[in-house]
Formats: structure tokens, C-alpha cells, sequence
């Protein structure tokens, strides 16, 4: 069933690009995914996929595989709506001596971090990820046009990672392990150890089809102990959780998180 589900994903992506202009590719995959929800729930309710948290968001799942598809089929840039939020969070740490580490999990849109981060101007130096999303060293960020330096994660990629945070450059990488997996502590530790500078990302597909990232100072972005270290984690997990409940939070909030941060920093 889930290969069936795989090739009737893959012919809607190729008759999506195939039929219509590139501009009208990311509202095509919208109202085809708003038709597809109502087979798709169940389904997935039945699959192996029955336990991940990202079912609670079916259309962003969907959208972000049909993206995926298109992407690597037709390799050529299109619009996406993307909104930022949190992008001068980036810009204070960019120049940071000791690396950056954007860091990022299993959501279904998380490819559109890439995105915010090239129409940004701050492409990471490099992104660590897993082997079946790299295409010949590289990763493109969907529809941009771009393609960015890619390092498969293995047993080795926290020497490589090391390399590159002690030039002062920057990573993007996951930082759970799988969805709904638990968040990595050593990830964070070394950069704890490296000096380095962490900041947090989420991504949500808007009711109005925008895409948004929010970039996040974590209470202690460099990491320097382990209890900042659980309460980074901790702080993070909640943030996912907006997400994948599609809880919205205040404006009233989102100052109190900002007007926190400020004081701790």
C-alpha cells in the first residue's frame, strides 16, 4: 500500500510540472494535498506511520513529498511563499569566530529552512543530513535554483563537523534522531565544547499556504552546561510541539519569548 501511495505521489509531482507553469507549481500541490487529506488520514492511521507525530499535520507531510518530487524531477526554480521570522537572530550570530549550528528536526517542511536561509544570504557552509536527500554532494534547497554543499552522516561526521565550526563557518543539520525521535545531546555538547553557537528552527505550513521559519535563540546558545543543555532541549520540544499541534501562540507570547531572551543574553 505505502508503495502504491509512493507512485501516485510521484505521477501527481510529474503531472504537476509537466502540465502547468513553474509559478503555478507550489498552488497546484496545495489544493491537490487539501483533496488528498481525507484518503490520506486514514491511511496513515493504518500504516506504519500511525505513532509519528507528524500525522497530526498530513497536508504539510504531503506537500513537503510532493515538493521533494518535483524538485528532483523537473530541477528548476519555482516560488514558494516563505515567510521568516526570527531572521535577525541569524544575523547576529553569522559572523560568530567559533561556528554556527542551525539546528532543525524531523518536520515534514524542513527543507524551506534551506530556502529562508539562501533568500537570507546566509547559506550554511555546509548541510549534514542523511545519504537518501544528498545528490551528488550537494542538497537543493526546493525550487530555489541553488544547490548547497552536503556531508552524508556517519560515523565520522562529528570529526567533520568539528572541522568546519573551527574554521568559524556554519552547519545546518538535524538534530533529532528520526521523527519523533529524541533530540541528540551530543550534537549540542560539542558545540558546548567547540564554543560554537546554536540556533533553533521550526517549520509551519500557514492556513494562507505560507510556509513560515521561525529562527530561535535558545536560552543558552553556546551550550555551556549540561543543565543549559536540558534546558535548551526542553525549550525546543516545546516549540516543536506548537508545531505539530497546530496550537498558535500570541503576539503576546512570542514578546515575552523575545523580551526573555534579551535578558538572558
Amino acid at each position: 500500500m505505502q508503495r502504491f501511495l509512493g507512485r501516485v505521489i510521484s505521477i501527481i509531482a510529474r503531472l504537476i510540472g509537466s502540465l502547468l507553469p513553474a509559478s503555478k507549481w507550489y498552488s497546484a500541490t496545495l489544493r491537490v494535498t487539501g483533496l488528498l487529506l481525507p484518503a490520506f488520514r486514514p491511511i496513515i492511521a493504518l500504516s506504519r506511520f500511525r505513532n509519528d507525530p507528524r500525522k497530526e499535520i498530513t497536508q504539510s507531510w504531503l506537500v513537503g513529498i510532493i515538493l521533494q518530487r518535483i524538485e528532483y524531477a523537473f530541477e528548476k526554480p519555482f516560488p514558494i511563499p516563505v515567510k521568516t521570522r526570527g531572521a535577525e537572530t541569524v544575523f547576529e550570530a553569522w559572523d560568530h569566530p567559533k561556528g554556527v549550528v542551525i539546528c532543525c528536526v524531523h518536520l515534514p517542511l524542513w527543507n524551506m529552512l534551506l530556502r529562508s536561509l539562501v533568500e537570507l544570504n546566509c547559506p550554511p557552509s555546509a548541510i549534514l543530513a542523511g545519504q537518501s536527500v544528498i545528490r551528488d554532494g550537494m542538497i537543493s534547497p526546493w525550487g530555489s535554483g541553488v544547490r548547497l554543499p552536503a556531508l552524508a552522516i556517519d560515523k565520522n561526521i562529528y570529526i567533520k563537523a568539528r572541522g568546519i565550526l573551527r574554521r568559524g563557518e556554519s552547519i545546518a543539520t538535524m538534530i533529532d534522531n528520526g521523527s519523533g525521535g529524541r533530540i541528540n545531546v551530543n550534537l549540542l555538547k560539542l558545540i558546548g565544547v567547540l564554543g560554537a553557537r546554536a540556533i533553533f528552527t521550526t517549520i509551519e505550513l500557514q492556513a494562507s499556504g505560507e510556509i513560515l521559519v521561525r529562527f530561535y535563540n535558545p536560552p543558552d546558545p553556546f551550550c555551556k552546561t549540561d543543565e543549559s543543555i536540558k534546558a535548551n532541549i526542553e525549550y525546543y520540544e516545546n516549540r516543536i510541539d506548537w508545531v505539530l499541534h497546530g496550537r498558535e501562540r500570541t503576539i503576546e507570547t512570542e514578546e515575552e519569548i523575545s523580551y526573555r531572551h534579551s535578558e538572558q543574553e
